[in-house]
């Protein structure tokens, strides 16, 4: 088993076949594309990445956070970020828990 190079981001829930890992420059790409539109749609994500679309917007959001220089324009990772926390829940990303999200797309807290 080899371990992911800095710019791939695995993917919890998710087993086997290209969806388990995705470069991180795919997923800046692809948000920053589909930002002006709210995102892309649950069938564009999962046709681009084959993962449902709150797994996608929980490791952009992800990324956006902790890889701060991967999106250097502050104003654009804000909107970035606030498309991610509408998609996944309605809340900022970094007070809520995802753990359910990446198992059952479930973002209702329990």
């Amino acid at each position: 088993m080899s371990i992911p190079s800095a710019d791939v981001v695995e993917l919890g829930g998710v087993s086997g076949g290209s969806a388990a890992a995705l470069r991180s420059a795919e997923l800046i790409q692809f948000g920053e594309l589909w930002a002006p539109y709210g995102g892309g749609t649950d069938e564009d994500i999962f046709t681009t990445f084959g993962v449902p679309s709150c797994i996608y917007f929980t490791r952009l959001a992800n990324l956006l956070i902790t890889q701060a220089g991967l999106v250097p324009d502050e104003s654009v990772r804000a909107a970035m970020l606030a498309i991610c926390d509408r998609r996944i829940g309605g809340e900022p990303y970094n007070r809520r828990s995802h753990s359910g999200c990446l198992m059952f797309c479930d973002t209702e807290e329990t």
